[in-house]
């Protein structure tokens, strides 16, 4: 498992590592489109900011990711 997380409106997929590093997102529409190559759906990821180590996230409307460790 790793902390994975999708917004309530179903636009982004956020993502990261146990460890204390950088979050990144991308958009869920971008996942599920067969046409994009690896290197293009590349293309579409986001750096989010920084997060602790956790194990666990989830984000609210407003797009705050909260983090949490079991």
């Amino acid at each position: 498992n790793v902390p994975l997380a999708m917004d309530p409106k179903h636009e982004w997929i956020y993502f990261s590592t146990f460890e204390r590093d950088k979050v990144w997102r991308i958009p869920a529409a971008a996942v599920s489109d067969k046409s994009l190559s690896p290197k293009e759906l590349g293309t579409k990821l986001e750096e989010y900011g920084q997060k602790p180590v956790s194990d666990h996230m989830a984000v609210d409307g407003e797009g705050s990711v909260y983090y949490c460790d079991t």
